[in-house]
């Protein structure tokens, strides 16, 4: 199959002819698509560009608008990388306001968050409690063993909570979590509930346990039924959830893994514990604050996180949507009255020159369905993010999973089959990779988007065929 299309891109500062011709084989690649398609009645999104000279050797439908879901990691991660550097950490200064004197501070603790995503996350065990130990070793250097008022933790930013077409049932799960100023163990919660059994077989499903430093009031509405249904219902900065639905009558206990709408609280009372833990007291109760506050005081410290590019690898290997959308909020220009996806459509349309109507972004992390975007508009951001002719010389494929060996596409494939750094991205009746594929010598830029599908197995199986029939092992 062959197909021309002319792109102009400022990648290379020249008109580009993309030629579309399959490489020549027994079987065409593209019938896979093609049958793929007439049997589900979905739409496969293709584009398959060979690094070399920049030839599109195979493509379907590249022009077309799809959801890309998880995909816009890869637009998050790769402009943040190319904005700021690998090196660039968020930042959580610390204040104090008031005097000091004879070791006790008159006056107030203030822990003023600016979007770190990652202080005591899971993913960066060797940090869980780096914050609160670097803050008691500051307090200890300035000479304070008391504070007269209180820790008060500055949680406000633009854009604040979750994006409003995220799904209900999403903004109540760990990995719809909302982003604040001040983030803290990835904004998600332990949450265990089961069945208990009275007498005359009567049940009734409990609330088993939860950490109590959380300020979560939970409101329990579970019942019994044939399968697991269950979600947690919350809003935003509100400390009060209501969990629905039903659970197995076999279950004895089952870890819910909620989001937190009230991380400030949950760090503020573990800081404070931790304090205590070192000999440093704080009279007053803790304050937490999602609005705008007044001037801060002095700084006594400033906290960093780990380097951008670990937390890129930890977006694009965990599928982290809170990762993301913090990485997203980093390409926001100063006092702009946009939203982190207006943002990177913007970076994107502007540094490639793309159609308007080629991209459209409404979140950094891919969870909205309103996203869209084409393949072939993905494929110029992964030629413009490999940073010269091979992957390797620019940041993002470090971040990215290797096919068959890591993250979330361990198992599509084995890493014998196909040697491929690909990002995946899925929801119900999408799924997406996309990346870079080495084969034989040569590097080829990698777009798949299947939308529309059934079910999202079909639509992974038809990419497994396409690989094997693209990217053929050698016969030995």
């Amino acid at each position: 199959m062959t197909k021309t299309i002319r792109r102009y891109t400022s990648l290379l500062t020249l008109a580009l002819l993309h030629i579309c011709s399959g490489i020549a084989q027994t079987t065409n690649p593209l019938d896979v698509i093609l049958e793929a398609e007439a049997a589900s009645g979905g739409r496969i999104g293709l584009e398959v560009i060979r690094c070399r000279d920049w030839q599109s050797v195979y493509c379907h439908r590249e022009d077309e608008r799809m959801t890309p879901a998880s995909l816009v990691k890869i637009l998050s991660t790769g402009a943040a990388l190319q904005q700021r550097g690998g090196a660039y950490r968020f930042a959580t200064p610390i204040y104090t306001k008031g005097r000091i004197e004879q070791g006790t501070l008159h006056g107030d603790l203030i822990v003023h968050g600016m979007g770190d995503p990652s202080i005591g996350s899971q993913y960066l065990p060797q940090d869980s409690l780096r914050l609160g130990l670097e803050l008691a070793d500051a307090l200890g250097r300035a000479g304070v063993q008391r504070i007269t008022g209180r820790l008060i933790i500055d949680a406000w930013q633009a854009e604040l909570g979750v994006h409003p077409s995220w799904m209900l049932e999403d903004i109540g799960a760990a990995y719809g979590a909302g982003l604040y100023g001040l983030n803290y163990a990835d904004n998600a919660l332990d949450l265990y509930v089961g069945v208990v059994r009275g007498k005359r077989k009567a049940t009734s499903v409990k609330i088993l346990d939860w950490d109590r430093d959380s300020s979560i009031q939970w409101r329990n509405e579970l019942r019994t039924g044939k399968r697991n249904t269950a979600m947690v219902l919350l809003t935003p900065t509100q400390a009060q959830a209501r969990i629905t639905g039903l659970i197995p009558r076999s279950t004895d206990r089952l870890n819910l893994r909620p989001a937190n709408p009230d991380p400030a609280t949950y760090a503020g009372q573990k800081l404070m514990r931790l304090l205590k833990e070192h000999g440093i007291s704080i009279n007053k109760p803790l304050q937490v604050s999602y609005k705008p506050r007044p001037a801060r005081g002095t700084l006594l410290h400033t906290y960093y996180s780990q380097p951008l590019d670990t937390l890129a690898r930890i977006t694009n290997h965990r599928s982290h949507n809170l990762f993301a959308e913090a990485i997203a909020s980093l390409l926001k220009p100063d006092g702009a009255d946009m939203s982190r996806g207006e943002a990177l459509t913007k970076y994107w349309r502007d540094k490639l020159s793309l159609a308007s109507n080629s991209i459209s972004l409404a979140d950094g992390s891919g969870l909205s369905r309103l996203n869209q975007i084409t393949p072939a508009a993905l494929s110029l951001t992964l030629v413009d993010l490999m940073g010269g002719l091979r992957p390797h010389d620019g940041a993002l494929v470090e971040s990215l999973p290797q096919l068959g060996l890591d993250g979330t596409v361990r198992s599509l494939m084995g890493a014998e089959e196909v040697t491929a750094y690909l990002k995946s991205g899925s929801m119900r009746g999408v799924q997406c990779y996309a990346g870079y594929v080495e084969h034989e010598g040569e590097w080829y830029i990698l777009v798949y988007m299947a939308n529309g599908f059934a079910t999202n197995r079909e639509a992974r199986e038809t990419l497994r065929q396409f690989l094997r029939l693209a990217f053929p092992q050698p016969r030995s």
